[in-house]
């Protein structure tokens, strides 16, 4: 799919919806499964948050998923692409996102959520997870999922904790080696923890790190097109002892700058 360069000539920072940033990832399109990290909110606001640069860098390290990206585009744009009847579509791929395996919705504010049913509605996907009975997956991750119950007519699956590694972990090898239906899926991950699947999950567990065990520093960070809000290095502490957290940012802080 392209996109007409006049709709681009007529909407605010065109660089939102082109892709094609520094580091960002490219893979054979005949991975074994397509996931799509969406935010809910417009491309300056994602790409400022490390933690939906961490996941997008933390999915694609496996070699048989490719982790694209989409956002959710300014009022102008919407306009556009309802005009032209185009489909919302992931910026590494041009690919309508309704043609992914996996849709991840990065929740960080209540203020997100009815960002999440217009990306819904735009990418020709049903809003409701009961009216959806075959791919994609579409997901809910972020601190505004810590109450599941709120948005649990629309994700198929919501993600709860922040151990991102073992939940994600769960999420791709369960898929990957379940070549079944969409709701025997659903019935083997509503066991695991961290967790929620509505009208299947009987006891919602937290899935939090348990202890500090290492920092992981992602080198390939994906460089936006655009001035964000904030930017720096990728640095993932793993959440325990908060005293001994800020003990190795410090010391890792004087590494990087060789003081003492």
């Amino acid at each position: 799919m392209k996109i007409n360069k006049e709709i681009l000539q007529d909407v605010k920072l065109p660089a939102r919806y082109v892709g094609g940033e520094f580091n960002q990832v490219k893979k054979h399109r005949n991975v074994d499964l397509n996931i799509v990290l969406c935010y809910p909110a417009f491309y300056e606001d994602g790409m400022s948050s490390y933690e939906f640069r961490y996941i997008y860098s933390l999915l694609n390290n496996y070699k048989n998923v490719w982790c694209t990206r989409a956002f959710m585009p300014d009022i102008d744009m919407v306009k556009k692409l309802e005009k032209e009847k185009i489909k919302l579509y992931a910026l590494e791929t041009m690919k309508q996102l309704k043609t992914a395996d996996i849709l991840v919705f990065l929740v960080d504010d209540v203020l997100h959520y009815t960002n999440v049913i217009k990306m819904l509605e735009m990418s020709g996907i049903n809003v409701f997870s009961k009216d959806r009975e075959n791919y994609p997956f579409v997901v809910g991750y972020g601190k505004c999922m810590e109450n599941p119950f709120t948005m649990d007519t629309f994700f198929d699956i919501q993600m709860i904790g922040d151990n991102k590694e073992d939940l994600f972990s769960n999420l791709v090898t369960t898929i990957l080696d379940n070549k079944s239906s969409k709701n025997e899926i659903l019935d083997l991950l509503k066991y695991k923890d961290g967790f929620y699947i509505k009208d299947k999950t009987l006891n919602v567990k937290k899935n939090d790190y348990k202890k500090i065990t290492d920092i992981e520093y992602f080198p390939n960070y994906i460089v936006s097109n655009i001035k964000i809000k904030k930017d720096g290095i990728l640095l993932k502490l793993k959440e325990g002892n908060v005293d001994i957290s800020y003990k190795i940012l410090l010391e890792y802080v004087k590494l990087a700058y060789n003081t003492t």
